[in-house]
């Protein structure tokens, strides 16, 4: 009875967005068709409308959408409440907005830029030509072909690493084997990049020299990321740390980027000194690529883009497919991140512990965002229905800020470079991350959001560290009845900011998080790289909410994890506010660390 009547509840705060969706006057179709610029018919549509010539929706015919800039939806391109203005497919799935195009002009490299290529992959090597789009030579750290994420060359297969010996804090070196640094590495201009496994985290490192001494490759990075990496204190890297269970381990690490890893076939790597690709065919025989490989060219597809005053609203995507598309900031400052996928932009240990809203607190952070593919901000009543999501660099789909009443259901996310769906804010910028954010205007939080219905599988493919949906401060928000499977970290996150219970009335009544509920998933394979996880993971007070009727199973074994701590439910920093009662799990498997008063556990 207790799960049919949540399961009442959530079809009661869905149903209304269903009817706004299906719902008003007739329109007047607008249909676009493979190679038109869908931004000047988006212009004209806006101003029909402006001048009153009616309602209108964009239909796509079957066909490939090419966009090297986003699509830019504003205030003057919403509907009414009873006329959405509607962007559709004309038959679900054929319709696709992407961002990447095939490469062209594969050859033969030259004897010179063979050098420091294994000689057993020579006769398979093919290169090409980054393509120029808007004047610029294309960057990029992903490829597909088949559909499949082609993987960098790399020291080892990509999902296996190596234990470092050491993490030396004050030369900001780290130190690996010698064995691992070969005479071309040693030697070459292009040094590539480091993978650090790094707890709940990973860390992109941009490689600027390297040093033997003693028994040790001691290197060194780039600033920023030099300076992140070995000033922030959570996460670092551990060097023989002893577990519960008398292991003794070590973080890890992988090296990429060096024409020396090119030993594999299906491998690739651009070069950075002038962009030049290159590819180890599979073909034994050292054949051309066969079938396309797709080089994405744009880290957006689209942007909605409204303010607290004027709302972009009544909008709905329906049928479209979006994906291809890039994510290079590594490139530019590498990547260090606090937790699920959040940049550091400045972190460091306080020589004197204490903040006045914690007086044990001994770190500050202050962080960034992940790039998305489609972004909305001050928005109200924008659907997804029935869209896939596929090969993108970073993360899907982001709510940013002001965003209400808004759903996402029926949709299919698959190898996504972070997270699928990112919802609300996460104190980025110069709000340190561990003060409480009690915003003046709660009408700039995201509220009355709804995920429901989804298939999302193989997240975090670029950074592991990126769980498949994460809700921050927010409220009124459900995740329900979505199938979550293959994440390398959690599967699905609600809550930031490690806030406890407020004491005083003024900051109840600014509380950001209340009546979040994250009811009938089923989440699946998940802390596959990575733990101090859970397939469900909560952070901070959160009244009225609840965990309920989920199935949680096939928990990763993170085979390089240097702690035990993986659950099925992980009630985290100052979790609070919640009924937990009615989940299927193969074992009571709960993580409390520092929990509030105000949590039930039914299980």
């Amino acid at each position: 009875m207790k799960l049919l009547a949540k399961l009442a509840t959530c079809l009661l705060f869905v149903w209304p967005i269903l009817a706004f969706a299906a719902d008003g006057p007739s329109k007047t179709e607008i249909r676009v068709e493979p190679g038109q610029d869908l931004s000047a018919v988006l212009r004209e549509v806006r101003e029909a409308r402006r001048l009153h010539r009616g309602n209108f929706s964009i239909t796509l015919a079957d066909g490939d959408y090419l966009l090297t800039e986003p699509l830019w939806l504003r205030p003057e391109d919403s509907g009414t409440r009873n006329c959405s203005f509607s962007i559709r497919a004309e038959h679900a799935g054929k319709a696709t907005l992407r961002g990447g195009v095939p490469l062209q002009g594969w050859r033969r490299p030259t004897s010179a830029e063979l050098q420091g290529v294994p000689a057993k992959v020579r006769p398979q090597i093919w290169v090409c030509e980054a393509p120029r789009v808007q004047g610029r030579r294309v960057e990029t750290r992903q490829l597909w072909q088949g559909g499949q994420r082609l993987p960098q060359a790399s020291l080892v297969p990509q999902d296996s690493l190596l234990p470092m010996l050491s993490f030396d804090r004050s030369r900001r070196e780290i130190g690996i084997p010698q064995e691992y640094i070969n005479q071309e590495l040693l030697h070459s201009d292009d040094l590539g990049w480091m993978l650090v496994h790094q707890r709940w985290a990973i860390a992109l490192l941009r490689i600027k020299g390297i040093r033997m001494d003693k028994d040790e490759a001691r290197i060194s990075f780039h600033d920023p990321e030099s300076r992140r990496e070995f000033e922030h204190p959570w996460p670092q890297p551990v060097i023989n740390d002893t577990l519960e269970d008398g292991r003794v381990v070590s973080s890890s690490f992988n090296l990429y980027g060096h024409v020396s890893y090119l030993d594999q076939p299906g491998e690739w790597l651009q070069r950075p000194s002038d962009g030049l690709i290159y590819y180890v065919s599979p073909d034994l025989g050292g054949a051309c690529p066969s079938e396309p490989i797709i080089v994405p060219v744009t880290e957006q597809l689209v942007k909605v883009e409204g303010s607290l005053e004027r709302p972009v609203h009544d909008v709905y995507f329906s049928g479209i497919r979006f994906e291809y598309t890039s994510w290079t900031t590594p490139n530019r400052e590498g990547w260090v991140t606090l937790q699920a996928g959040f940049p550091i932009f400045d972190a460091y240990k306080l020589q004197e512990p204490g903040l006045p809203h914690k007086a044990s607190l001994e770190n500050q952070a202050w962080i960034g965002r992940p790039q998305s593919a489609i972004t909305l901000q001050g928005v109200e009543l924008v659907v997804f229905d029935d869209c896939d999501f596929a090969h993108l660099g970073a993360c899907a789909v982001d709510y940013v800020e002001t965003a209400s009443n808004c759903h996402i259901f029926n949709c299919r996310f698959s190898d996504i470079g972070a997270t699928a769906i990112l919802v609300g804010d996460f104190s980025t910028g110069g709000h340190e991350t561990h003060a409480p954010f009690l915003p003046a205007d709660r009408r700039r939080l995201c509220h009355d959001i709804f995920i429901t219905s989804n298939e999302i599988q193989h997240v975090g493919m670029e950074d592991w560290g990126a769980p498949a949906i994460n809700a921050g401060f927010v409220y009124n928000t459900i995740i329900a009845f979505n199938e979550v499977t293959h994440c390398k970290w959690s599967g699905i996150c609600m809550g930031w900011g490690w806030m406890p219970a407020p004491k005083d009335w003024a900051s109840r009544r600014r509380w950001p998080m209340k009546n979040n509920h994250i009811n009938c998933n089923h989440v699946s394979h998940f802390g596959l790289q990575l733990h101090d996880c859970g397939a469900i993971y909560t952070l901070s007070y959160q009244p009225k909410s609840s965990i309920f009727g989920n199935r949680l199973d096939n928990m990763g074994r993170a085979s390089y994890a240097t702690n035990n701590r993986a659950f099925y439910i992980y009630l985290d920093e100052a979790t609070d506010g919640f009924t937990i009662q009615g989940n299927e799990m193969p074992e009571r498997k709960i993580g409390e660390n520092q929990i509030g008063k105000h949590v039930v556990i039914k299980e």
